[in-house]
C-alpha cells in the first residue's frame, strides 16, 4: 500500500482548515491508503506570525483558542462531510 506525503506550510487558521478537510475528506481522496502529514511552521515556539505573543491584546487575530473555531458545522457549505469538532 502507497503512503500519500502531504505537506502544509503553516500552522495558522489556513494551514489547521486544510489539515481538518484533509482529514475528513481523507477516504475519498486516498481510499484504503495511508497519509502522512507533515505540519511546517518556522514561528511554532513564538505564537506564530499572526498570533505573536508581543501583539495588542485587542487585536483580533491575537485571541485564545477557545474563542475562536476551524471546524465547520451544518451551516458551512463544503465540499466532503462535516465532521464535529472539540466540545472544549
Amino acid at each position: 500500500m502507497r503512503t500519500l506525503t502531504v505537506a502544509i506550510i503553516g500552522a495558522g487558521p489556513y494551514g489547521l482548515s486544510v489539515l481538518e478537510r484533509l482529514r475528513a475528506n481523507a477516504e475519498i481522496l486516498a481510499p484504503g491508503r495511508r497519509i502522512t502529514v507533515h505540519v511546517i511552521d518556522p514561528y511554532l515556539g513564538v505564537g506564530g506570525r499572526v498570533w505573536r505573543n508581543d501583539q495588542h491584546e485587542r487585536l483580533w487575530m491575537n485571541t485564545t483558542a477557545g474563542i475562536m473555531s476551524l471546524f465547520p458545522d451544518e451551516t458551512v457549505r463544503c465540499r466532503g462531510p462535516v465532521r464535529p469538532g472539540p466540545t472544549r
